[in-house]
């Protein structure tokens, strides 16, 4: 199929690159996941709202690193659109849970998400570092709050250049995080269905798997 050919790859760089995890999973006033999970004490806190903010977690931000694959299929699933794709992901909250930065890699690619809650809601507005994408993702309960950690969510995504729509769930399993998410083309036709399978890891773990995917 044409389709398939000519755009199956630029859908697989959008859902698993700018959109990689597309999921947040931070919960302050719960320790977060256990060990993968940092506090830091910095006096100063600031919104991470930049790059530059982004990489260097102030006071009461939490921080979260997750590992897992992502595999694009036909919308029914039952044909594989190229192998699985291995993703590594880090997720910084501010303090109070108002903004995330979300970092992914795919070897050595990096792409950045950057999602801010609406005033008084459980919904954020995301869009990536390359304007590829903007929607809403919606948690169950605050991030913040009790629970927040292990929120179920959902979301509603729009590709900028009018190629089409992306729109899922995602639920934990343990520390597994599970996602399925459906693009549609711009018709609404469904033209293909992502699966990630992602798991809490130390930042260790994170460390030595991004020297490790770093390496030629």
């Amino acid at each position: 199929m044409p389709w398939r050919r000519e755009r199956v790859e630029m859908v697989r760089r959008v859902l698993l690159g700018c959109f990689s995890v597309g999921v947040i999973a931070f919960s302050p006033a719960c320790g977060g996941a256990g060990p993968s999970t940092e506090k830091t004490t910095d006096p100063a806190p600031q919104a991470a709202e930049t790059t530059q903010a982004a990489e260097t977690t102030q006071a009461a931000e939490t921080v979260q690193h997750l590992r897992g694959e992502a595999i694009t299929t036909s919308p029914d699933g039952a044909t594989p659109y190229g192998p699985p794709k291995a993703i590594l992901a880090r997720w910084v909250m501010s303090a109070g849970g108002d903004a995330l930065v979300e970092d992914a890699w795919h070897g050595a690619d990096h792409f950045r998400s950057v999602f801010t809650r609406r005033p008084g809601g459980l919904v954020y507005d995301v869009a990536d570092d390359a304007k590829t994408f903007n929607g809403t993702v919606t948690f169950a309960v605050t991030p913040e709050g009790a629970g927040g950690d292990r929120a179920a969510m959902t979301y509603e995504i729009r590709m900028t250049d009018g190629s089409g729509t992306l729109t899922g769930t995602a639920e934990w399993e343990a520390d597994v995080l599970k996602t399925d998410k459906l693009f549609s083309d711009g018709t609404q036709t469904a033209r293909a269905r992502i699966r990630e399978s992602l798991k809490v890891i130390t930042q260790a773990e994170f460390d030595a798997a991004r020297a490790g995917s770093a390496s030629p």
